[in-house]
């Protein structure tokens, strides 16, 4: 059976005060000030990709090396929050006495 809870992430998910309503996105000196890793690497890819439209030619290449080098860290920070959550009772990795 599916899990119907809505997910809130920081890469424009639902917002707390209103259903549909997305959040508005952090400056990078915002992510800065609240000291939240994950938050400054989407920043940054924003002000990245923002920057791209507008680089010349001889830029362009210097800024898509540094967005996949975000893609990877913000893939990891996905990944290490995803390992730091607790797993459901019952589910995969659930305790069994008689596997001992």
């Amino acid at each position: 059976m599916p899990d119907k809870r809505r997910v809130t992430s920081i890469r424009g998910g639902l917002g707390r005060r209103g259903a549909g309503r997305p959040r508005k996105p952090l400056t990078v000196e915002q992510a800065v000030e609240l000291n939240d890793p994950q938050a400054e690497v989407v920043a940054l890819k924003r002000r990245i990709a923002a920057a791209m439209g507008d680089a010349s030619p001889r830029d362009l290449a210097p800024l898509a090396r540094q967005l996949l080098r975000i893609n990877a860290e913000l893939a990891g920070l996905d990944a290490a929050a995803e390992e730091a959550q607790p797993v459901a009772a019952g589910g995969a990795d659930a305790f069994d006495p008689d596997a001992i």
